[in-house]
């Protein structure tokens, strides 16, 4: 049985544009033993990007026919320089990945504009913006604890008073539990004396500020954040958040693009890493 030859075959002349430009497209043709390739349109269709160094980010792939397009807004967080590609396609039914080429990648240039040289720059929000952006969220969670809680409380209604004793409504302990647990109020009490009961999850989680350049080295469990432009073996640039469950001779590390919106998870075994997947879900 004969193998399949796989090839992405630029479309075009266009395979360069100046930084800031989000209105190019990047056309290319996937083949195989020279026949185009026409992707169903809901298959996850991404290229992935890296440089001569590393890889660096995945970019969602916009297919019509047999052209996919590569769009210069998809890279507005990428600095000046020299880049390469490959196309990813991931059959549903199947469940199967097809990668174009099968040999090699495709290069293409992100050029300075007129403002000058901008190669450090890197289009992302600010640790502070995320911080923010953080706490709104927490504090939302927290407000909705407590309108829930008041209802649920203004919502008891004790039983006449007996034996000349009015009955009471108190609160008792407030406990802390996981932050995948819901919030809870709790009769522990009687129907005469009430006593609340509060269990509120953990409102904010501790994320602490990476200061190792190689998240290869990250394996303590816990919530870190960081710049993916300074810091080794990230699947992407710029802002990310990333969450580490560490065993004894394993790890787990989930990675969220913060500016992006996109998510890879990755796998160590026995001192050994599996390479990032990109699992992202599109609507």
């Amino acid at each position: 049985m004969s193998l399949k030859k796989m090839d992405l075959v630029p479309q075009g002349d266009t395979h360069q544009f100046k930084i800031d430009d989000t209105n190019t497209l990047l056309h290319y043709t996937a083949t195989i033993n020279g026949e185009p390739q026409e992707f169903p349109s809901d298959d996850p269709c991404y290229f992935q990007i890296k440089t001569d160094k590393a890889f660096v980010q995945t970019a969602k792939a916009t297919v019509s026919g047999s052209d996919v397009a590569l769009s210069s807004k998809d890279l507005a967080n990428l600095p000046i320089g020299n880049y390469e590609l490959e196309l990813w396609h991931m059959d549903k039914q199947t469940g199967d990945t097809d990668i174009f080429p099968d040999d090699g990648w495709l290069p293409f240039t992100i050029n300075e504009n007129a403002l000058g040289n901008m190669s450090e720059k890197v289009t992302t929000i600010t640790m502070k913006q995320m911080q923010d952006g953080l706490m709104d969220a927490l504090q939302v969670q927290f407000d909705k604890f407590v309108a829930e809680a008041q209802e649920k409380i203004q919502g008891m209604k004790p039983e006449p008073a007996r034996n000349g004793v009015d009955a009471t409504i108190t609160i008792g302990d407030t406990k802390q539990v996981a932050a995948n647990e819901a919030p809870s109020v709790t009769n522990v009490g009687s129907n005469t004396a009430a006593i609340l009961e509060f269990k509120i999850p953990v409102g904010a989680i501790k994320t602490e500020l990476l200061d190792s350049k190689d998240l290869n080295q990250v394996q303590t469990s816990g919530y870190y954040t960081g710049n993916a432009m300074t810091i080794a073996n990230a699947p992407s640039t710029g802002q990310f958040v990333l969450k580490v469950v560490g065993l004894s001779d394993s790890c787990v590390q989930l990675y969220y693009d913060l500016r992006r919106g996109e998510q890879y998870m990755r796998t160590m075994f026995k001192g050994e890493w599996n390479p990032w997947r990109w699992t992202t879900q599109w609507n």
